[in-house]
């Protein structure tokens, strides 16, 4: 989780929320969920990755807020709710 998070919070902002930024966002995110269907055992793993590094994630999480700032127009905790794995909350 750790890694797919640095990979994700990488590119700027304003590459990331552009239409063929959130198409291969949500192709990869499609790939993913399938992988995970096919290898529950794996998805099992990177949940309990994530818990167990929660704090790095939302680290890495809020640096990326902190660069895009200017992007994301005083709306930082939305986003940051957003970005955040539901089961990290």
């Amino acid at each position: 989780m750790v890694d797919k998070t640095i990979i994700g919070t990488t590119p700027d902002a304003s590459d990331i929320f552009t239409l063929l930024g959130l198409e291969q966002v949500y192709a990869i995110g499609v790939e993913q969920v399938n992988y995970y269907i096919d290898n529950p055992k794996v998805g099992a793993a990177h949940v309990i990755h994530g818990f167990i590094n929660r704090d790095k994630i939302m680290e890495r999480i809020d640096q990326f807020l902190d660069k895009n700032e200017s992007f994301f127009d005083g709306n930082k905790e939305e986003v940051r709710n957003f970005l955040t794995p539901t089961f990290l909350r």
